[in-house]
C-alpha cells in the first residue's frame, strides 16, 4: 500500500511485513540568513546534489556545502535573489522530488 509520504508497505504471507521507504520527500525545517553572505537551510532528505530555488530561481551554483540534512548557500542577499520581506525557498532532489515551500522573512 502506498502512503502519501512515499512509504510503501507490502504484506507478506508467513513472516511479517516489509517496508520500503523509496525516495523520501525532502523537508525544509528551518532557514537562516546571517545578513551578510550565508543562507543556511536545515531539514532532511536533501540528497547528494540538491537544487535550491530562491523565489523560484535556481541558485544551486551558490551552494558551498550540502549534506542530507543541511545546505549552505553563499552570496550577498541581492545575488541570492533575497529581498526584504517574505522569500520562498524550496529544495529539489536529483530525482526531481520537491520539498515543502518554506518562507524566510528578511
Amino acid at each position: 500500500t502506498a502512503q502519501e509520504s512515499g512509504l510503501i508497505q507490502v504484506a507478506t504471507y508467513g513472516r511479517g511485513a516489509f517496508e520500503f521507504a523509496g525516495n523520501q520527500r525532502p523537508v525544509i525545517e528551518s532557514a537562516t540568513f546571517d545578513g551578510k553572505k550565508k543562507l543556511k537551510i536545515a531539514g532532511s532528505a536533501f540528497g547528494e546534489a540538491p537544487e535550491v530555488l530562491i523565489n523560484g530561481v535556481d541558485k544551486s551554483g551558490k551552494i558551498t556545502f550540502n549534506s542530507d540534512s543541511s545546505i549552505t548557500v553563499k552570496g550577498k542577499s541581492n545575488k541570492l535573489g533575497l529581498a526584504p520581506g517574505d522569500n520562498i525557498l524550496q529544495v529539489i532532489t536529483p530525482d526531481g522530488i520537491s520539498s515543502n515551500v518554506f518562507t524566510i522573512t528578511l
